[in-house]
């Protein structure tokens, strides 16, 4: 997988076609923490857990990418085809955008595509040094404040994404236990980005 997307944030992002979404003014990082926002103004309800984890992120926001990249944007056990070789193909490339490159990495690496296997980082199948290695032997630059900070970036988001969801349901919008089922995790992602924050996070 760190081979995978070293190749695919290689590609030169102008060869990209012109329909894929671009961050606009300022870095990747903050375009994210306006986009989360607009979620937050969303829940139907406030999240003290949400709250502080978008302050840490305001105030950890990191240093931009030397050049912007590819990515995925969906890239998680889920959305990969494997064999006895090893990964084969990445599927549903719908929301791909020119980005950070490290949004991909703390992306594959979120809690929820573990499914159980905690121990395992990387989609409960592999370890973040192994993820890395192969990252950085592809010629991908890891860099590690910027990929946790993506890390709790996305957790948070999908969390508020499962709001959404939810609310969705809740509105009439898309009427769907799917939908509603969604609203379910929630609390489990709050705890996730809790749990992400804790003991970097500086009061005052």
């Amino acid at each position: 997988c760190g081979e995978a997307l070293a190749r695919l944030h290689s590609i030169d992002p102008s060869k990209a076609r012109a329909e894929l979404a671009r961050p606009g003014p300022g870095s990747p990082a903050e375009h994210a923490i306006a986009m989360t926002e607009v979620l937050m103004d969303a829940l139907l309800q406030p999240s003290p857990a949400y709250a502080l984890g978008l302050r840490w992120l305001i105030r950890h926001l990191p240093d931009p990418p030397e050049r912007t990249a590819i990515v995925h944007g969906d890239f998680r056990n889920g959305n990969i085809i494997v064999d006895e070789t090893g990964l084969r193909a990445a599927l549903d490339w719908e929301v791909a955008k020119i980005g950070d490159p490290m949004e991909d990495l703390g992306w594959l690496c979120m809690r929820m595509w573990r499914f159980r296997n905690d121990t395992l980082e990387v989609g409960g199948f592999g370890t973040a040094s192994d993820l890395r290695a192969g990252y950085e032997a592809a010629g991908g630059e890891w860099r590690q404040e910027s990929f946790h900070w993506w890390k709790v970036l996305c957790t948070l988001r999908w969390g508020l994404g499962m709001a959404g969801q939810a609310a969705a349901h809740l509105n009439g919008t898309v009427p769907s236990i799917v939908m509603a089922a969604s609203g379910r995790r929630v609390a489990e992602l709050e705890y996730d980005t809790l749990m992400l924050i804790r003991g970097s996070y500086e009061t005052g």
